[in-house]
């Protein structure tokens, strides 16, 4: 039976997975995990479930690498379930890949937790894609 998806229960199907998320506690309702040295974000948006992930981007690269946009861009080229892009937070660069979900009609427990799991393995892989794809791009660019 599907029930509104609200972020208590994305943090229970997550515990469910063995992963706990730290709730926030401001008025926004999102909450956050590190899984795999990804720092993960978790929030529901009116209609919409958003799953993020951060990563710093390597500081050896120039603040604003070619290569690291090249990636990014190639990446969502090739990469039809997340969206990976380069931003700034507190003057540090990050990776970025996140994915969306209409949750409006609601979700059972099982259907969420398929989306989550599905979610959060498609974002570990967009970063191993990066770290594959990456040092081709800084040989090609050398």
């Amino acid at each position: 039976m599907p029930n509104p998806v609200t972020i208590s229960r994305i943090a229970h199907i997550m515990s469910n997975l063995g992963i706990t998320l730290e709730m926030s506690q401001s008025h926004l309702g999102y909450a956050v995990a590190n899984i795999e040295g990804i720092n993960f974000s978790f929030g529901v948006l009116h209609n919409s479930m958003f799953i993020r992930g951060d990563k710093p981007l390597n500081p050896e690269l120039e603040k604003f690498s070619p290569q690291a946009y090249l990636t990014a861009n190639t990446l969502n080229s090739h990469l039809a379930t997340v969206r990976v892009s380069i931003v700034e937070h507190e003057d540090i660069s990050l990776i970025r890949i996140d994915k969306e979900a209409v949750i409006a009609a609601g979700l059972s427990d099982e259907q969420l937790l398929g989306l989550l799991s599905y979610s959060v393995t498609a974002i570990v892989q967009g970063f191993q894609y990066w770290n594959d794809l990456l040092p081709q791009f800084q040989q090609a660019t050398s």
